[in-house]
């Protein structure tokens, strides 16, 4: 697990890196590229989704997506600040997203420990509820090239508004803006 981190890690800093930017003083391509599409790995995704982004400007853009967990589906609909305004920034983001459970409750327990942090269905996959709302809360890093293709990762923090519950979590996603 740590050689995924460190070859992620190592990803990212080639991104950022002079060498590799396109990057002159203030290059920002989402000044160019408005709408992005993609997939999302994590996150309010559950397992895997597919995202779309509006760069509302520069320094924001606001998206929305579907997914699916195991034994669950997902919603989301999301704001990112982002820092800088550079084609590779750190940004904050919040939003709310939706999961609805798909399977029984012991299928939910035994295959998604975060549906079970968040309250989605109890360990012993009794209590299933048919859905919960989530706030997420996440801070990630985020580049877009000079052709459109985008990556970004983040942190993230999910509270259960249904329960009362949260839990950490991480992300992954690659887009393409035009």
């Amino acid at each position: 697990m740590l050689k995924k981190e460190l070859l992620l890690i190592g990803f990212i800093i080639l991104l950022a890196s002079p060498a590799y930017s396109e990057e002159t003083t203030s290059f920002n391509p989402r000044d160019d590229y408005v709408f992005g599409i993609g997939t999302m790995v994590g996150g309010p995704m559950g397992v895997v989704g597919i995202i779309s982004d509006f760069n509302w400007y520069s320094l924001a853009n606001i998206g929305i997506g579907l997914g699916s967990g195991v034994h669950y589906d997902t919603f989301m609909a999301q704001g990112k600040y982002l820092i800088l305004d550079r084609a590779f920034t750190p940004y904050l983001g919040g939003g709310l997203a939706y999961w609805r459970s798909t399977g029984t409750g012991a299928k939910i327990a035994a295959k998604s420990e975060a549906a079970v942090d968040l309250g989605l269905v109890e360990a012993d996959g009794s209590d299933r509820r048919s859905g919960i709302l989530l706030l997420p809360l996440s801070f990630g890093v985020h580049y877009v090239s000079g052709i459109g293709l985008a990556v970004f990762t983040e942190v993230e923090y999910l509270i259960s508004i249904s329960r009362a519950r949260a839990t950490p979590y991480g992300a992954l996603g690659f887009q393409w803006y035009f």
